[in-house]
């Protein structure tokens, strides 16, 4: 019996194909990965914030820095570390029915996919923690897109509290897919 996609592919199914070379190639990766790349990140704007950004371990805010991404597949779900230089984050990623799902601990992020030509978007539609779903207005706005030029996978990833307060923000580049970007 033949692997089955990885679960971006199975997820988007047909619309993976519109996606940019890079994106493509950094959602077929399998097995166990590390990729190098810089990162840029913007902390939380609020004290409250900056502590539920400790909690959970999201990185600090720094300039330009070396960033490591690390993920490990297997035919249910990708386990994701990024390791900035405050902290490592860790992250299970899974399908549930029509949705892709990022969990940290008990908190699992419930995503919506869009492909386009110029990018994936990936659109929080509920956040459960213990299998309880948060009301929306405790929910942060969390925008991740992600598209590729050159070689480089691209992501811009920023989450926002209810009334436009920053939890944290960070954008950056893992060179991959060289081969594939220029086909």
């Amino acid at each position: 019996m033949s692997d089955p996609l990885p679960i971006y592919q199975r997820h988007l199914g047909a619309r993976f194909g519109l996606l940019p070379p890079e994106v493509r190639c950094f959602h077929s990766l399998r097995g166990n990965i590390r990729l190098d790349g810089t990162v840029v990140i913007k902390g939380a704007s609020t004290f409250l914030g900056r502590i539920a950004a400790f909690v959970v371990r999201l990185p600090a805010e720094s300039n330009r820095q070396a960033f490591v991404f690390e993920m490990r597949t297997d035919a249910r779900q990708e386990n994701w570390t990024r390791r900035f230089a405050s902290r490592t984050m860790r992250s299970t990623l899974s399908l549930r029915g029509p949705h892709l799902t990022e969990s940290f601990g008990p908190i699992r992020l419930w995503f919506k996919l869009e492909a386009t030509e110029k990018q994936l978007t990936m659109l929080l539609q509920k956040v459960t923690c213990f299998g309880v779903t948060l009301p929306a207005w405790f929910v942060p706005a969390v925008s991740a897109i992600e598209t590729g030029q050159a070689g480089q996978f691209r992501f811009n990833i920023e989450a926002r509290w209810p009334g436009n307060h920053l939890f944290v923000a960070y954008e950056g580049i893992l060179g991959i897919c060289e081969r594939e970007a220029a086909a």
